[in-house]
């Protein structure tokens, strides 16, 4: 699976389609740089696909098999037309013959899932002998590089501080933020091998993030304004909003790029299918 889209068309096209959530917009810009570098040999798994826009962004129509714990995301999925094949399945236990697979990819998937051990176990099990596991996942640093996080430690109220990472950390569903070394250390445990891990999202892109996400997020419990605008996308791409607020977005948003910093929020992990005898 290859992909040679330019990082002007990829990031457009994240701020296009993610229009009403400027800071999912920006997370997933990041994201796409990444995953869009890959030359994976199939057969692929897309793990915790979701409504599989992502990798039609990425991949156009040659994903290969998706699957989401969501059977509502796995039929838009299949409306979208992305993937060879769809299944609705929990990632602890895969509906798939061991060694199935060359790659599992999974973007923002893994810090979501209660089990990890369980879950790297059914990914092991899945790929076939030094294949990979690509997946990215938010950093040690992610509640510290937070807007508010930093202007809270900046005046000496680290108690609140800790409040409000807690409570942003709780409302993405955050269960395993985790550093470099754990990652290393867990993902060996369980029959891979670390080949590569990259950091993305900076700190001063994540401050962006945290204040965009938290404008977009005012409202009660899902009827908040991202989820307005979502809601009325049809209309909007419709009028071409959709494209105008993208490019602007972009354009305002491009100065905040900082990938690679040691404080970044992100980490990009590649992971090899260890031998019997490593």
């Amino acid at each position: 699976m290859e992909n040679k889209a330019s990082t002007t068309v990829l990031s457009l096209k994240c701020f296009t389609e993610y229009f009403y959530s400027p800071a999912l917009a920006m997370w997933r810009a990041e994201e796409a740089q990444l995953f869009a570098a890959l030359e994976l040999e199939g057969p692929v798994l897309d793990l915790g696909c979701g409504d599989g826009t992502f990798a039609d962004m990425i991949f156009g129509k040659r994903a290969h098999i998706g699957v989401d714990l969501s059977l509502n995301n796995v039929r838009k999925a299949k409306r979208l037309d992305t993937y060879g094949s769809l299944a609705n399945a929990d990632a602890r236990l895969l509906p798939f013959k061991n060694g199935a697979f060359s790659a599992v990819i999974g973007n923002c998937v893994l810090e979501h899932i209660h089990g990890i051990e369980q879950t790297l176990q059914e990914i092991a099990r899945v790929l076939r002998p030094g294949g990979l596991l690509v997946f990215t996942v938010p950093s040690e640093f992610f509640s510290d590089n937070l807007w508010l996080t930093s202007v809270l430690n900046h005046v000496r109220m680290p108690r609140m501080a800790r409040r409000y990472a807690a409570a942003k950390n709780r409302r993405l569903v955050h269960v395993n933020v985790l550093s470099e070394a754990d990652w290393a250390w867990i993902l060996t445990q369980n029959g891979l091998a670390t080949v590569r891990i990259e950091r993305y999202m900076s700190a001063s892109t994540t401050r962006m993030f945290g204040l965009l996400h938290d404008v977009f997020d005012i409202g009660v419990g899902r009827y908040n304004l991202a989820n307005g605008l979502k809601q009325v996308a049809v209309p909007l791409r419709r009028l071409g909003i959709d494209k105008a607020l993208a490019s602007t977005m972009a354009r305002a948003l491009r100065s905040h790029n900082g990938n690679g910093s040691e404080a970044a929020s992100g980490l990009f992990i590649v992971a090899r299918k260890m031998g019997e005898k490593e």
